[in-house]
């Protein structure tokens, strides 16, 4: 869980600079997307992992 929380912070800062650089309509609606479902899972896993312990 620890890792894929890692993953997951690292995963968001590249999206996040993908969607500053110039793309199409599409790829941003897409990336976007993408950083909001891990803005709201990345949480929950650290949730998770810290009850494991």
């Amino acid at each position: 869980m620890k890792l894929w929380v890692k993953n997951a912070k690292a995963m968001m800062k590249i999206y996040n600079e993908m969607i500053k650089k110039p793309s199409l309509p599409q790829l941003l609606k897409a990336l976007k997307y993408c950083v909001e479902a891990y803005k709201y899972a990345s949480p929950t896993f650290e949730m998770v992992s810290s009850e494991l312990v």
